[in-house]
């Protein structure tokens, strides 16, 4: 060891002390320190997060972190992962669609093509009698 790293080499003490603290069943992690929790995503933060954004669906992710005291990227983890809601437009909605949203939504769509179709007959039928009206006038 000391060929290779020559003066910053530890010493023959340092090294036989470190192999005993390791034999001794100890691991390489981080004992624990007082502060703030190892993880802060709980149920209780998912609960409170989840009441949060129900009650206000247009919240902010710093409105949320300001009122639970944590950081925004934990809001947007417990957003996304655990309650599976995304942002769309300025509100908060569900990934999945339930069987009623998926049959509004189809409503919503077929409601739509028909007024367009109507719209499309409309217009061609106008135009339609616009051009025998403007034939007329311009073969007589």
């Amino acid at each position: 060891m000391v060929s290779v790293l020559q003066e910053s080499a530890p010493s023959y003490t340092m090294v036989k002390n470190g192999l005993a603290y390791f034999n001794k069943d100890e691991s390489c992690e981080d004992d624990p320190r007082p502060g703030h929790p190892v993880t802060v995503v709980t149920e209780e933060n998912v609960r409170k997060n989840e009441k949060i954004v129900l009650a206000d669906r247009r919240i902010k992710f710093w409105q949320i972190a300001e009122e639970l005291q944590i950081s925004k990227e934990r809001v947007g983890e417990i957003i996304h992962e655990h309650m599976n809601m995304r942002k769309i437009s300025v509100r908060w909605v569900p990934k999945m669609l339930t069987p009623f949203d998926k049959q509004r939504r189809l409503q919503t769509k077929v409601h739509a093509m028909d007024e367009k179709r109507r719209k499309a007959a409309e217009e061609i039928q106008g135009s339609k009698v616009g051009i025998e009206a403007y034939g007329d006038n311009f073969l007589g």
